[in-house]
């Protein structure tokens, strides 16, 4: 199925996943404002959705057909107050039906992810986006924990920009009360994946970061305001980041943070081309894939199922 697609509705762009025919996996963004509109506005814009159908209109003009494309939202969907609205208009207007991911189902491709890229357990995964932070801990036989938690970086920082100087301490007290009713884990690593810490390891030029990294970066960034290396989009969000991290592994008493590279998006297409029935179509393959069950594709060591997690995620 070579001209099978994700795409992929994320918080700060629109991004295309494909396999080609040679067997690589693509993936292409398309800039976007959604996560922005949806915390600082509380709705999803036209301009969003004439993107989408240039998107679509551009994708079918290049031969894939709507049939075989499947669609998923993350965090920022999820939370838009006329999120329903929005999903109306790509089914009835643009043909297009979206698949909404529950925080626990992105802890899971979080989880797959990983352990293509790291087989180490035990393990705690973070992957922190516009609107939230999906964590998975990856026990030596056993998922042992997913969660969803609404701080993400556009998220907050649209929560301090609420006077006429933006409140550092509205955000940090926000930060520290989530995360003390979250549960936790104690290890000396997080690894993590996301904008935000892909920025921290391109300003800090290294991806295995520690804890005293994080609070003199979280100082300079207060005082002297982002770096200026960041693109204009990401200045704006780069210290809610850097907060979260902080906060994070000093709640759980971590040491350091390592940044991976856990494509989401590709990690669904990846898992779900292998779930495709052969003799079915594209439309028919589609359908059958927007409804299985994303938890019950992970299994643990030596093939085993996955265990039941000790809890149901907040997203």
């Amino acid at each position: 199925m070579s001209k099978f697609l994700v795409l992929e509705f994320g918080s700060k762009s629109l991004k295309i996943h494909r396999r080609t025919s040679a067997g690589q996996f693509e993936k292409a963004n398309v800039p976007w404002a959604l996560g922005h509109e949806v915390y600082r506005e509380g709705r999803i814009s036209a301009a969003t959705r004439q993107r989408v159908t240039k998107v679509l209109g551009r994708l079918v003009a290049m031969g894939f057909r709507k049939e075989g494309m499947l669609a998923i939202a993350t965090g920022a969907v999820r939370d838009a107050p006329d999120r329903e609205d929005f999903l109306g208009f790509l089914n009835e207007q643009l043909k297009l039906r979206v698949r909404i991911l529950s925080g626990r189902e992105e802890a899971s491709l979080l989880a797959q992810g990983y352990l293509e890229a790291s087989g180490d357990r035990p393990a705690l995964v973070i992957d922190i986006g516009g609107g939230s932070l999906e964590m998975v801990l990856l026990g030596t036989d056993l998922t042992a924990l997913r969660d969803s938690l609404p701080l993400g970086a556009i998220r907050l920082h649209y929560l301090g920009a609420e006077g006429a100087d933006w409140n550092y301490g509205l955000v940090a007290d926000y930060i520290d009360s989530t995360l003390r009713e979250a549960p936790t884990a104690r290890l000396p690593i997080i690894h993590g994946t996301g904008g935000p810490v892909k920025a921290i390891s391109k300003v800090l030029k290294k991806r295995d970061m520690s804890l005293s990294d994080l609070i003199l970066l979280e100082e300079i960034t207060r005082r002297d305001g982002p770096p200026a290396e960041l693109t204009a989009e990401r200045r704006p969000i780069f210290l809610p980041g850097v907060m979260v991290m902080r906060r994070l592994l000093e709640s759980g008493l971590s040491e350091r943070l390592n940044y991976l590279t856990i494509p989401i998006g590709r990690i669904f297409l990846q898992r779900f081309l292998g779930q495709t029935r052969e003799g079915l179509t594209d439309s028919m393959n589609a359908r059958l894939l927007r409804d299985i069950r994303i938890t019950k594709l992970h299994h643990g060591p030596a093939g085993t199922p996955e265990s039941r997690p000790a809890g149901e995620g907040k997203g």
